[in-house]
């Protein structure tokens, strides 16, 4: 599928991604995807308990795109440490910072593909976890 292949009401879908504020799939829900065909939905700590409803929900809104033309980004901003949106029973990874200070750069390496493996066994398929960051504070939060 081309994106000029799209009508302009999928074009202008496909540049929403919504964030749900609950821990089950909406009728709004279901109209967004299926209606209006978005591009993708972004999911937080809050709209899941475990890691199977976690799964479970990645499943159900794929299932509920299966008719659109285009696959439906499944997204989430997991980075390790502070910036943890994996339910409780998935080991949170430290930041890439303190990773960096105590393994360097091919431990930051290990930690992201471990939560890009994680990631995807998982349904995800977008990560919005930054390539870059900058030290902005003092060693504050440095593993000594």
């Amino acid at each position: 599928m081309e994106i000029k292949e799209l009508s302009i009401h999928e074009k202008i879908g496909q540049m929403i991604i919504l964030g749900i504020n609950s821990n089950n799939i909406t009728k709004e829900i279901k109209t967004f995807i299926q209606k209006y065909k978005i591009g993708g939905v972004i999911l937080y700590k809050k709209n899941f308990n475990t890691y199977n409803q976690m799964v479970t929900m990645i499943k159900q809104l794929k299932d509920l795109n299966k008719t659109n033309k285009i696959p439906l980004f499944i997204a989430i901003d997991q980075e390790g440490g502070r910036v943890n949106r994996m339910p409780k029973e998935i080991l949170n990874l430290p930041s890439a910072y303190l990773i960096a200070k105590k393994l360097g750069k091919d431990g930051v390496k290990k930690s992201a593909r471990i939560i890009g493996k994680l990631l995807k066994h998982s349904g995800y398929n977008l990560n919005f976890a930054p390539v870059l960051d900058l030290k902005r504070f003092p060693d504050r939060h440095a593993i000594r």
